[in-house]
């Protein structure tokens, strides 16, 4: 079991492209998912600052929120990754496939910069109105931080 820590430890280091993407998707899906999992709706973060997860009816969060709340913070992630992908293909500007590529490589951009700014704004209300924590990604998976 060391051996194989170490290796994807490494391994998160050493790689690039598709296998440090595939790296970065196993953890976030443990940090974001199996631990709070684990310990009934807290994660690292959470801990730290000393509240949990509940679900909106106050008891144990359950997988399928936690798993809603994983995919909503995953997603600016991937959409990040495919703009890269699309950034690096090199096309020759006759190729017929050349606009396709520069159009949703727009499109992409233009949803990456919508999403930031929506994530920017709506953490700014947040922490603006010091009262009550709710960002999107808990209110999407129906879970509300509580205090321990």
């Amino acid at each position: 079991m060391p051996d194989l820590s170490w290796n994807l430890t490494v391994g998160l280091f050493t790689t690039s492209g598709f296998t440090e993407f595939v790296y970065k998707t196993i953890c976030f899906f443990i940090l974001f998912f199996v631990i709070p999992l684990i310990w009934n709706g807290k994660t690292i973060g959470t801990n730290i600052l000393r509240f949990k997860l509940t679900h909106v009816d106050g008891g144990v969060p359950r997988w399928q929120s936690l798993l809603k709340r994983f995919f909503a913070l995953y997603l600016p992630f991937v959409t990040s990754w495919i703009l890269n992908i699309f950034t690096d293909i090199e096309l020759d500007i006759n190729s017929s496939l050349y606009l396709y590529n520069v159009w949703i490589t727009v499109i992409i951009f233009a949803f990456l910069i919508i999403m930031w700014t929506v994530l920017f704004i709506h953490t700014m209300v947040i922490l603006i109105k010091r009262g009550k924590r709710n960002f999107y990604f808990d209110y999407v998976a129906d879970l509300v931080p509580r205090k321990k």
